[in-house]
């Protein structure tokens, strides 16, 4: 136990990452973020149409259908090493809407967190096609109109990652197009107030233990 507990206290050396006691809550922040437009997101090959500076405080979500035109937010997490008697219990992405644009007769808005199925690099992906989703996604969907945080249970994801699939981090992207919507979610970035967060809650690992069988007729 001892051991383990220096392990996850070595997380508070490195960036990007603060641990606390109790449950264990892990809180992570982007190692990078950005902002893509994409046109027309529900093309055969969309392409990147332009990219936030990676400076930029805001990541944008959102959906145009008059462009069309969308965005997406690029979101990287470096995760460290978890104590060897913990594991993930719960995952959740964290992300503090600092400004909605969505019209009062418009019913709330799903947007989606994927992971991506390969790496990216916001200086060269300008006029490529946009790299591929992959593995499990999680829904968000609420009435949010004012500021505030949102949450997407991403848990198969990251545990995934800790099982050995390739980490390209996550994507916060909107639903397909509907004629004639457009809505804007401006999302803090990690040069924001409110710094995305990835939360990762451990629980005690489940050991099984084996016992030898007693021979016939007893001890």
């Amino acid at each position: 136990m001892a051991g383990g507990l220096a392990v996850a206290l070595a997380a508070l050396a490195r960036p990007h990452a603060t641990l606390s006691s109790g449950d264990h809550p892990l809180v992570l922040w982007p190692s990078r973020d950005v902002s893509v437009a994409v046109d027309d997101l529900s093309a055969s090959v969309p392409r990147v149409a332009s990219v936030d500076a990676e400076t930029a405080p805001q990541l944008w979500v959102s959906n145009d259908d008059e462009d069309p035109r969308d965005s997406i937010a690029l979101l990287e997490f470096t995760l460290p090493p978890l104590p060897e008697d913990h594991v993930v219990g719960l995952a959740e992405l964290r992300l503090y809407a600092e400004d909605i644009t969505l019209p009062r007769n418009q019913p709330s808005r799903t947007l989606w967190v994927m992971g991506n199925g390969s790496s990216w690099d916001p200086t060269t992906m300008s006029g490529e096609p946009v790299s591929p989703a992959c593995c499990a996604s999680a829904r968000w969907r609420e009435d949010l109109r004012e500021p505030g945080w949102a949450s997407w249970d991403v848990t198969a994801l990251v545990v995934a990652w800790y099982e050995g699939t390739t980490n390209h981090g996550l994507r916060v992207t909107p639903s397909q197009h509907l004629t004639g919507d457009h809505y804007y979610f401006s999302f803090a970035s990690a040069e924001g107030e409110h710094r995305p967060e990835l939360v990762l809650t451990l629980k005690p690992r489940v050991r099984r233990l084996w016992l030898p069988a007693l021979p016939a007729g007893g001890a």
